[in-house]
């Protein structure tokens, strides 16, 4: 009985498709198609509904002959739109019973989650507006749509119980089984439902997790597939640089358009940090990097007031605009992702002194945009924290590049030496900034509360630790200073804290 409980319970058809029965075959009974049927390329019929691959239109339809077929005849294979509708009813009711059923064994409530949420990562990724889904919760209730409460399922994955501190087996277990619940409901919503914004929100959320959790690699997979769902929801369209007075005042399109951009900001900005971690780093990505006019996204704090605030208030800031005041901490990553896909582009100039050229002078900006960065998140820890890791991880990213490139090219420009001094010099000073950033993660809880620092790094920290270390090792067997050797340790004792 237990093991039944643990299962995903899918919505199957009762009997056998039609082919299936004529062949006196088993049948898999999957939707909207069995695996004979898909495998075959041919329409797959239950009883009266069908559920046809690739409807011809009457113009190709009457041009080609109708040949005999032991296959159903087109009669047969029409959608009966009631049972259709009956099937996606029963499948959204099904998704939301095994939706709130895991998130009642996991020992979470739906107003503790969504709290929890929006005071938490939302205010560094903020895709999701506030006001939107707490009205379509409240509207829908139990009638609530699959992707919906996959979305609220996924949120469930960022929010900490109150001994989420304690790492027991039990806990461990519990956050295991959210996520399988997760990954396995969300491929089965993904096959049978069209992409929508709450899918697309769910699979970044989900993506973001695996990151976090040190599986850069299905982090990338899952984030990709929500590029691709992006593209055909059509939600990459809206972060052009208009004016937002243009547009109609009251349009119900306009909030709806600003939580798209900031979802598509979004995988823009996952999908390149993810895959700066991955070992095959060289592959191509499937978002397009908006260009340097484009609308810099909205805050959280605006996404969730989009229901009461005048559209001409909206923020109109290009991408290319970096010393504009207070920019907020989601337009700060969106900038420091600019700065590493440049990188990532200047990786692929033949010529070794052009490309080393390029690379100096982005080595200059990205300095100059981090020293913009670093007073914001002084004043606001939390807030641009995920900027500055990004642009950390991307200097670090371009130097260790020259220094092996120049392992096996000789450039002509300036000697060899002096780029590899200069490299290894600021290699050096990211290793510091890196090693202060541990220690503040090391401190004592945070103030009024049982929260340690380490529990509310950004997610690319742990990244950037290993990644220091590694070249702090590489180092230690040539002529290591004294502080190189403290902050091996440091890294290890963090590295060693946040395994635990």
């Amino acid at each position: 009985m237990a093991a039944d409980n643990n299962r995903m319970r899918v919505l199957r058809p009762l009997q056998a498709c039609n082919l299936c029965k004529a062949r006196k075959k088993k049948c898999d009974k999957s939707l909207p198609s069995c695996g004979y049927c898909t495998s075959k390329q041919i329409d797959c019929v239950y009883g009266d509904a069908s559920f046809p691959r690739n409807p011809a239109s009457p113009t190709t339809k009457d041009a080609c002959p109708k040949q005999p077929s032991l296959w159903p005849s087109p009669a047969r294979v029409i959608i009966n739109p009631k049972h259709a509708l009956q099937l996606a009813e029963g499948f959204g009711r099904e998704v939301y019973l095994d939706v709130y059923r895991v998130i009642r064994d996991s020992g979470q409530f739906v107003d503790d989650i969504t709290a929890r949420f929006f005071n938490g990562i939302h205010h560094q990724l903020p895709l999701i507006s506030r006001s939107s889904f707490y009205n379509n919760l409240a509207a829908l209730g139990p009638a609530s749509s699959v992707d919906s409460s996959l979305l609220l399922l996924a949120m469930s994955l960022f929010t900490k119980t109150p001994d989420a501190h304690a790492k027991t087996v039990p806990n461990l277990e519990k956050r295991r089984a959210l996520y399988l619940s997760l990954k396995s409901l969300y491929a089965q919503v993904q096959a049978c439902s069209p992409p929508s914004i709450p899918l697309i929100q769910a699979g970044v959320l989900l993506g973001m997790h695996e990151y976090m959790n040190g599986q850069p690699y299905n982090g990338f997979m899952t984030i990709s597939t929500c590029a691709r769902m992006a593209y055909a929801a059509g939600i990459h369209m809206h972060f052009s640089h208009e004016n937002t007075s243009s547009r109609k005042p009251d349009s119900p399109s306009l909030f709806q358009e600003e939580e798209e951009a900031n979802t598509w900001w979004g995988i823009v900005i996952c999908e390149r940090t993810f895959l700066c971690e991955l070992e095959t780093n060289s592959q191509p990505l499937l978002s397009v990097f908006p260009a340097g006019d484009a609308r810099l996204p909205i805050e959280s704090q605006v996404l969730d007031q989009l229901d009461i605030l005048e559209h001409g208030s909206l923020p109109n800031i290009p991408l290319s605009c970096l010393t504009f005041p207070n920019l907020g901490g989601f337009s700060r990553m969106a900038q420091a992702t600019c700065f590493l896909d440049q990188v990532r582009n200047a990786f692929e100039v033949d010529n070794i002194d052009s490309r080393l050229l390029l690379l100096s002078r982005l080595d200059t900006n990205i300095q100059s945009f981090l020293s913009l960065v670093m007073p914001q998140c002084q004043e606001e820890p939390g807030i641009y924290c995920s900027a500055m890791n990004i642009t950390i991880r991307t200097l670090f990213i371009l130097h260790w590049h020259i220094i092996t490139q120049l392992k096996i090219c000789a450039p002509r420009y300036e000697p060899r030496d002096v780029w590899l001094a200069r490299s290894h010099e600021a290699l050096e000073t990211v290793a510091k900034m890196v090693i202060d950033i541990a220690d503040l993660l090391l401190a004592t809880p945070v103030q009024g509360t049982t929260t340690y620092m380490v529990d509310t790094m950004p997610p690319q920290y742990p990244y950037i630790a290993r990644a220091v270390l590694g070249y702090l090792c590489t180092r230690k067997s040539i002529e290591e200073p004294e502080w190189s050797k403290k902050a091996r340790e440091i890294l290890q004792m963090w590295l060693d804290k946040y395994s635990e």
